[in-house]
């Protein structure tokens, strides 16, 4: 008999099918989500998140990764047992090379090298910043041997973790005294400039909500640097520490608390569209002071 045509197919079959396409899931098993959204149900539930309650979704931020990782799974199955022991053979003399090395910037050497990128599959990079570098030895620690321009970019990560440690400080000391003479609970000015003040007040409410997936998003990055940094001996190499990590993340956690308090105070009394949105960008700034790609 000739299968039915592919309009006649019911919603279910037609989001199992959508799913081995893509090589996510086997309908013998790892079943699709019951809302025929395309994903596969996690782990024994229903459906692919808690947040899934149509066909159109919507999904919870992870949802996308934990089926990149079926995909991943479901792809291992079809490689031969030599190929997956060559594949683990490989992934462990690459642990052990990591480890081994003297120094945090010859580990980095080593994992560029020896790590293939499938293996990390729908692993999430770290975020990189000044401070993780100094933390896992990529970024020298001062010395007459390091060179010129080693000692230059630790004294630049030097200033900018004081700049985002007094900024905020500065600029509350600032707008303090900017007026001599502070009214709350007053909505006289707001007819002068309805304008702007709609538009700080507005920056406002995206700022503070920008903080609040900053700081979720600051300790998952923190938890899998210190991870990795246990998992390889970081901490036994040279010029690597575990305290910039852990300097770096309550840095981050100060500013982020400290910038939700001057941004209402700050642009509360801008005096023109010009000044919210230089003073909206400069905080932005601060709290974005130390963030690296990977390319520097």
């Amino acid at each position: 008999p000739h299968p039915p045509p592919h309009h006649a197919m019911s919603a279910s079959a037609k989001t199992v099918v959508k799913s081995v396409a893509v090589g996510m899931t086997d309908p013998a098993v790892v079943p699709a989500c019951t809302n025929n959204c395309g994903w596969t149900a996690f782990g024994g539930y229903a459906t692919c998140c808690t947040a899934c309650c149509s066909d159109r979704g919507p999904h919870t931020r992870d949802c996308k990764r934990k089926n990149s990782r079926v995909a991943y799974s479901r792809k291992a199955q079809f490689r031969s047992k030599a190929s997956i022991d060559l594949s683990e053979q490989l992934q462990a003399a690459a642990v052990q090379e990591a480890k081994n090395t003297r120094s945090g910037a010859q580990m980095m050497d080593a994992l560029q090298i020896w790590v293939d990128p499938d293996w990390l599959g729908a692993v999430d990079e770290i975020t990189g910043s000044v401070y993780r570098a100094v933390g896992f030895g990529t970024m020298s620690w001062p010395s007459r041997s390091a060179g010129f321009r080693a000692n230059v970019k630790f004294m630049g990560a030097l200033l900018i973790w004081l700049v985002q440690i007094f900024g905020p400080l500065v600029m509350l000391v600032t707008i303090g005294f900017k007026r001599d003479e502070w009214t709350f609970m007053g909505l006289s000015h707001l007819g002068k400039r309805f304008g702007d003040k709609l538009l700080a007040f507005l920056l406002i409410i995206a700022f503070q909500l920008n903080v609040m997936f900053h700081l979720e998003g600051e300790w998952a990055s923190w938890e899998k640097a210190s991870a990795v940094f246990h998992y390889l001996d970081v901490g036994k190499k040279n010029n690597t520490s575990h305290r910039v990590l852990d300097l770096g993340v309550a840095t981050h956690c100060y500013v982020y608390v400290m910038s939700c308090f001057c941004t209402p105070l700050l642009l509360g009394q801008a005096e023109s569209t010009k000044d919210v949105l230089f003073d909206a960008l400069g905080i932005l700034f601060l709290y974005n002071l130390d963030t690296i790609g990977s390319s520097d």
